[in-house]
């Protein structure tokens, strides 16, 4: 059964909202969108957060989003019961201005995890690689190559780590 909660508004000096706060029983909590929204002066959303009994929370989309004041999309972060969650894609996304990616990170019950691939990795404005980290289960890992490897702006290699479950075993080759 959903609750009808009432926001908290509030409000700019020129009237115009500011923000929307969603509780229950004194906790953040809203089941039908987000229990806590920031406005930009203008009325541009600045940031939205889901909350289900004071945690974050949202199974069908990212549980934070934060706007640059240009409506393109800041940050996105995943959470399922207030732990970095996401299964079919990265848990954390940062965007440039421009909307290019500039961090993306794979999280699975709130330790950095991917088995297939680059559990992080930064990019450059332009969209080049910056840098890959590999984790299994919250540690940095890659049994045949480079668990760590960072890129300079033309590509080229500037950089490795070796790791086995999280301890450096060899450095740059």
């Amino acid at each position: 059964m959903s609750l009808i909660v009432e926001p908290i508004r509030g409000y700019y000096e020129n009237g115009n909202i500011k923000s929307e706060i969603y509780k229950l029983n004194d906790k953040y909590h809203r089941e039908d969108g987000p229990a806590f929204i920031e406005y930009y002066e203008n009325g541009n959303i600045k940031r939205q957060e889901y909350y289900e009994n004071d945690c974050r929370h949202r199974e069908d989309g990212p549980a934070n989003i934060s706007y640059y004041k240009n409506g393109n999309i800041e940050y996105k972060r995943y959470f399922i019961n207030n732990k970095l969650h996401r299964e079919d894609g990265p848990a954390l996304i940062d965007y440039y201005k421009n909307n290019n990616i500039t961090y993306e990170c794979y999280c699975v019950k709130g330790k950095i995890h991917k088995k297939d691939g680059p559990a992080q990795i930064n990019y450059y404005i332009d969209g080049g690689i910056q840098s890959k980290e590999y984790y299994i289960n919250g540690e940095k890992h890659r049994e045949d190559d480079p668990a760590e490897v960072f890129y300079y702006e033309n590509g080229n290699v500037e950089y490795e780590e070796y790791c086995i479950n999280d301890k450096i075993h060899r450095e740059n080759g």
